[in-house]
């Protein structure tokens, strides 16, 4: 008999006791107290492809958990590996043409405006993930005026979900 198991990324819903799982675990054995993650990095986490699996999402909260000086893990500990994908599959909304797919860009066809668009909606958030949704902070890396970052996110239909919010 044998059994088969999806693979990660068609069981986002897995994804969170998965890691708070491993977190316990890893936790444990290398003797540092972090107790959870920030609701945004599980949101990340859920939205990454994992290509990886479960391996990989291991060694994703062990870099996370090394790194973290802190009881939780937050988004800006992710690997930018990690923070790219999970902006990619966040499929902002765009207001011309609805949900965006994800950004595969290398197999993606249309319009070059099209896949610039998805581009620079990836981008916004990444950034935004990665400044944990400071608009100030990732206005000004980006080399936006905080006015023109809100312009961006209104015509790309990016604001922050419920499971990002703390």
């Amino acid at each position: 008999m044998t059994l088969t198991m999806p693979p990660l990324r068609d069981r986002p819903d897995d994804i969170p006791v998965l890691a708070r799982h491993i977190l316990e675990r890893l936790s444990a054995a290398h003797g540092k107290p972090v107790t959870g993650f920030a609701p945004d990095t599980l949101a990340c986490l859920e939205s990454y492809g994992w290509p990886g699996n479960v391996r990989e999402l291991q060694n994703e909260i062990m870099r996370m958990l090394v790194l973290c000086e802190g009881d939780t893990l937050d988004a800006d500990l992710l690997s930018d590996q990690v923070l790219r994908g999970a902006a990619l599959n966040a499929r902002p909304a765009s207001p011309e043409d609805g949900p965006l797919p994800p950004l595969d860009l290398i197999g993606q066809g249309g319009p070059l405006k099209s896949r610039i668009e998805r581009v620079e909606a990836g981008i916004l958030m990444e950034t935004l993930v990665r400044c944990r949704w400071n608009k100030s902070k990732a206005a000004d890396e980006l080399g936006l005026s905080r006015m023109g970052l809100r312009a961006k996110l209104e015509r790309y239909g990016i604001e922050r979900g419920p499971a990002q919010r703390h």
